[in-house]
């Protein structure tokens, strides 16, 4: 299984950092997933804490925070600037065959499309369980049945 996290950078002591590094010293220590974690705005800085060695890390080279001193449309600009170089992988991705299989949701009738998106092993896995006896959970355990039909009875 791949896991891929995504945050501006990694170069400051802040406290998400640090939950993050402790969630992926555990991943690497128990499974044999790869983790990659995706930066937008690292620009080259080492992060301050120690990932393992396990865990690929890579830089977008965005930085989003160059706009943070523009006014709005300054920084709508910068942002359709960058995005621009972010559809550059696009046709590279497709040739990899990655979201081969996917079913967009928007294509499909209600807006719903029904894919399993766990590993094997954790496949058909209840997380949550609406409690019936409340009437905002009662409507969502309805919505849940009704799109997923035998998943969630």
């Amino acid at each position: 299984m791949k896991l891929v996290y995504c945050h501006c950078s990694f170069y400051n002591p802040g406290g998400m950092e640090r939950v993050l590094l402790n969630k992926v010293r555990w991943i690497c220590a128990h499974t044999d997933w790869e983790v990659l974690i995706v930066t937008t705005d690292q620009q080259g800085r080492p992060p301050f804490y120690p990932f393992p060695d396990a865990v690929r890390m890579v830089d977008l080279g965005i930085n989003y925070s160059d706009d943070n001193d523009k006014r709005p449309l300054g920084k709508i600009a910068g942002y359709l600037r960058k995005r621009r170089r972010l559809n550059a992988p696009t046709k590279l991705m497709d040739k990899a065959g990655y979201g081969k299989g996917y079913k967009y949701a928007h294509d499909y009738a209600g807006n719903f499309a029904e894919q399993e998106f766990l590993p094997e092993s954790l496949a058909g896995t209840k997380f949550y369980e609406p409690n019936t006896g409340n009437a905002a959970e009662a409507k969502i355990a309805e919505r849940m049945a009704q799109l997923w039909k035998e998943k969630y009875k």
